[in-house]
C-alpha cells in the first residue's frame, strides 16, 4: 500500500464542502470493489469488480436535475470508489473541464446522470493506494450511491 498526504492548498476547488469549511479528514482502506458497477439508468457495465479502491472522503457533486442553472445545487457524498486509470472502465464519459479544474463523469452508454468526478486528491488526505498505482495528479472518484452494485451470484 502506498499512502499519499496532500498539503493544504489555498487554490484547491471549494466544492469539497457546502459551506466552504474544510471537510473532515478522509480515510480509505485497501478494499477493492467486490462486485461490478452498472449504470442505474441503462444497466450498462461501468466497472468490473476489483478495479477500484474504497475511499471515504467528503466531496460534492451537482445534483442531476437543477432548478436554477445559475445557482447549481450540490449533494455531499462520503462513500467513493477511487480508480487510477480511465481505461479500466467499460463505459465512462467525461465532461469538459469545470471552472474548479475538475471533470464530471457520466455513464458512457446513456450519457445520463453524474456518477463521479475526475480531480486531485483532497488536501490533507491520507488515502491508501495500491503500490502498483503510480502517483498521478488526478484520480477518478466514482460515487457509490449513484451506481448499482450487482453480484454475479
Amino acid at each position: 500500500r502506498q499512502s499519499v498526504d496532500m498539503a493544504e492548498s489555498d487554490d484547491f476547488p471549494s466544492v469539497d464542502s457546502f459551506d466552504g469549511a474544510p471537510s473532515a479528514a478522509p480515510t480509505a482502506s485497501a478494499r477493492t470493489n467486490p462486485t461490478p458497477f452498472t449504470c442505474k439508468r441503462c444497466k450498462s457495465s461501468i466497472l468490473k469488480a476489483g478495479l477500484a479502491v474504497e475511499a471515504s472522503v467528503e466531496l460534492s457533486l451537482p445534483f442531476d436535475v437543477q432548478n436554477d442553472v445559475n445557482a447549481p445545487q450540490y449533494e455531499s457524498i462520503s462513500r467513493w470508489w477511487l480508480v487510477d486509470d480511465m481505461w479500466k472502465f467499460d463505459n465512462l464519459g467525461f465532461s469538459h473541464v469545470q471552472a474548479d479544474g475538475t471533470r464530471l463523469l457520466v455513464c458512457g452508454a446513456c450519457d445520463q446522470g453524474i456518477i463521479g468526478t475526475h480531480r486531485e486528491l483532497p488536501p490533507n488526505s491520507t488515502i491508501a493506494l495500491p503500490a502498483s498505482w503510480p502517483p498521478i495528479p488526478q484520480y477518478i472518484f466514482i460515487a457509490e450511491a449513484r451506481l448499482d452494485s450487482t453480484s454475479n451470484a
